[in-house]
């Protein structure tokens, strides 16, 4: 989490957040989704 806090400037404008945003309130583990985001802005 520190390391998704750290990164939350790059997010602005990133649809990874909106998609998983999306999952988490269907349902989705909210710590897999932060670990997806860390790995979709560090393009991996």
């Amino acid at each position: 989490m520190k390391a998704l806090r750290e990164r939350l400037a790059d997010v602005h404008g990133h649809d990874a957040l909106d998609r998983l945003a999306d999952e988490v309130v269907a349902g989705s583990d909210p710590y897999t989704a932060a670990d997806s985001l860390l790995k979709a802005l560090n393009g991996a």
